[in-house]
């Protein structure tokens, strides 16, 4: 029987927090999910300009018999990731950014959350293409209005052009205009030059072949 889209994000959740251990201060996630948040609202443009300038959401023309996994880690944290356990086609981070490089014919600043270790959540992004859409999730430690609980001090944000039906999803659209969104986007930040400099740490990390 095919599981259903929250099935499949349950044991997704699970396996990508079987590697999980430590923490990190209320201080550090509180900065953190700023820019957690600006960095969802950043990858939804960019999937957005790779829709106006191809037809189609990146990897959604392979996602026809098994939907798309895509995780968006840094080198710091890509073995933090573990393997799903359903079938499904697999980019790597680098193959991501190629793809929205080549399709938009510039290069893009690539961004990961800036937290290298995963705790009680993963630390990584995760978009995922099939069923006629994508979806694209960053976690987050604090229960916002607009985020899905998972469990204590994890919560997800996620967008998709096919949000409501069977999952959590906000539509792009919605979700960045909505008031409470863009009160928590911007949020102070105790640290603004701690994270910038984790930001531009790894923003090339994976060039494009020339």
């Amino acid at each position: 029987m095919e599981m259903s889209y929250l099935q499949k994000t349950a044991i997704t959740v699970t396996l990508l927090l079987s590697a999980c251990s430590g923490g990190a201060s209320p201080d550090f996630q509180a900065d953190a999910d700023v820019y957690r948040l600006q960095d969802l609202e950043y990858y939804g443009g960019l999937i957005e300009a790779y829709k106006n300038k191809t037809g189609v959401y990146p990897f959604l023309d392979e996602a026809q018999a098994l939907p798309v996994y895509a995780v968006i880690a840094s080198p710091e944290q890509i073995d933090d990731v573990q393997a799903l356990p359903f079938k499904h086609i697999s980019k790597s981070t680098a193959q991501f950014f190629e793809e929205i490089e080549t399709k938009l014919g510039r290069v893009v600043q690539e961004r990961y959350d800036p937290q290298f270790e995963p705790d009680s959540k993963p630390n990584f992004y995760i978009y995922k293409a099939g069923g006629g859409g994508y979806f694209f999730a960053v976690h987050v430690s604090q229960s916002y209005a607009f985020a899905q609980v998972v469990g204590p001090g994890h919560n997800k944000v996620e967008i998709s052009n096919l949000a409501g039906d069977d999952n959590y999803a906000s539509s792009p659209k919605s979700l960045f205009e909505h008031p409470p969104f863009k009160a928590a986007l911007d949020a102070p930040v105790s640290k603004p030059a701690f994270f910038d400099g984790r930001r531009a740490k790894y923003s090339n990390s994976y060039p494009s072949e020339p």
